[in-house]
């Protein structure tokens, strides 16, 4: 929670609500953009697509770290199963009550392990419906 705040308390909007823009983790590896965060109606889950081309430290084998925030209900969802950099998409349950519209989503990689262990900085999308 402190850390997460040292990062945000100066991105948040007055009224203390969560956006797109804030930073659910800051760190030096090689970031990408979510290009959709996308939740069928009937689906269980969010899908999150992302670019896979790198410039600079990213690795294919980086793996894939997504935090899912529902707006609406204060409920977050985390997940870093088995996705990697390459595989260009990710699904995280989020079950089926949720709305879309409520749901911002962000996307992180990571790799290593201490004292070697790097993360990237988030990037955030609101999710969409189909």
């Amino acid at each position: 929670f402190n850390a997460f705040m040292g990062v945000n308390i100066n991105e948040a909007d007055s009224t203390g609500v969560l956006t797109t823009s804030n930073q659910i983790l800051k760190g030096s590896l090689e970031g990408a953009s979510i290009t959709s965060a996308v939740k069928a109606v009937g689906n269980d889950y969010l899908t999150l697509n992302y670019s896979t081309t790198t410039s600079g430290n990213g690795l294919p084998t980086d793996k894939v770290l997504a935090v899912v925030w529902d707006t609406v209900n204060k409920v977050g969802f985390i997940q870093d199963s088995g996705y990697t950099r390459s595989d260009a998409y990710f699904d995280i349950t989020v079950g089926l009550d949720r709305v879309a519209a409520d749901l911002l989503v962000y996307l992180a990689f990571y790799r290593g392990t201490a004292p070697d262990y790097l993360v990237s900085s988030t990037s955030g999308l609101q999710a969409t419906a189909v």
